[in-house]
């Protein structure tokens, strides 16, 4: 991978620490908020305090894989697969439920729908565009 790829790859990673870092703290800190959103979900049905514990803790794990030169892809890859299933998500709730809870933390959560669906296809994007910046694994000046 090129000096410049590197770079590239290293700021979309440092991008994606602070997410999922701030998105599971966030929901952490505001656990019984956060379950109360998820079991409002018609998708999640009655399973809303295991995807409450299982979110953040996937986030956190997924923060500190990028930490790690060797797990940096797979964190990649994880984020990227994260995000997308988030997006898919959020566009079904919005297309299909009568009510839609918002169980984002922070900032995210002052979202309107339109903004979180641009908010997650920009994070889409870098992610696919540093998957592909990481290709190789060896590192050249260029």
């Amino acid at each position: 991978m090129s000096l410049k790829n590197s770079r590239i790859v290293d700021g979309i990673s440092l991008a994606f620490i602070i997410l999922w870092t701030y998105a599971a703290l966030s929901k952490l800190f505001h656990f019984e908020s956060f379950v109360y959103q998820l079991n409002q979900s018609p998708l999640l049905g009655g399973y809303g305090k295991y995807m409450a514990i299982l979110i953040p803790g996937i986030e956190l794990i997924i923060s500190l894989l990028f930490v790690f030169e060797r797990s940096r892809r797979i964190a990649l890859k994880a984020s990227f697969l994260l995000i997308t299933i988030f997006t898919v998500y959020l566009i079904g709730m919005i297309t299909f439920a009568d009510k839609v809870p918002c169980s984002c933390g922070g900032i995210i959560s002052r979202f309107t729908w339109d903004q979180h669906i641009v908010f997650n296809l920009f994070f889409i994007a870098i992610g696919l565009i540093a998957l592909l910046a990481n290709k190789s694994k060896k590192v050249t000046q260029n």
